[in-house]
């Protein structure tokens, strides 16, 4: 099985947001086994992983602070939905945001 996961960390600006897409083909299926984010423990600074971000959007993660989350998510391509990796700063300030989660192959 191959590996799917995504790791992303940066200096997000502030009142800003940053994202990484990943866009399974259509019935590519992908298990989601750990997801993990790293912001100040602040509503201001976010890290989410979402499904279909793009059209009828599904949380499957989100932090503000420190968190790792184990988990067994299973999504299957459908078409052009995406999987959005998002680091979100709506403080004044610039703040460093990581987040990620590990996945393979179904």
């Amino acid at each position: 099985m191959g590996d799917l996961s995504k790791r992303f960390y940066m200096r997000v600006a502030g009142s800003d947001e940053e994202h990484v897409d990943y866009v399974p083909g259509t019935n590519e299926k992908v298990y989601i086994y750990e997801i993990g984010g790293n912001a100040a423990l602040s509503p201001d600074t976010k890290v989410e992983l979402v499904w279909d971000a793009d059209g009828t959007p599904e949380v499957l993660f989100s932090t503000h602070g420190d968190a790792i989350h184990k988990t067994q998510i299973l999504i299957t391509g459908e078409n052009s939905k995406v999987l959005r990796l998002k680091l979100t700063n709506d403080s004044e300030s610039a703040e460093t945001i990581g987040g990620y989660y590990s996945a393979t192959e179904a």
